[in-house]
């Protein structure tokens, strides 16, 4: 099997970029990112107060969670697919 820790390292670091580009977003460009993101879900806000709230605490928080949840994801991700996707002398 490859190292599959570091490839859910790769896949915690790719989370909390995202996490850190939405973040950004959040913090500087906020009524184009709410409207971006009412388009992918396909849902009107309407009357809900809309304002940022990221301070550098959730900032660090943020990063650091989506970190976790994306080393583990990755990691279950890489586990499954090569428990289950090759024959043994593919691996």
């Amino acid at each position: 099997m490859k190292n599959i820790n570091k490839i859910a390292l790769i896949g915690g670091v790719v989370f909390a970029v995202f996490d850190a580009i939405c973040a950004f977003l959040a913090a500087f460009a906020l009524q184009p990112f709410v409207a971006f993101w009412v388009a992918i879900a396909h849902v009107k806000l309407t009357g809900v107060g809309i304002e940022s709230s990221v301070t550098p605490s959730t900032f660090l928080g943020g990063i650091a969670i989506t970190f976790v949840i994306g080393f583990i994801l990755t990691w279950i991700f890489v586990w499954l697919h090569q428990k289950f996707c090759c024959t043994p002398e593919t691996k």
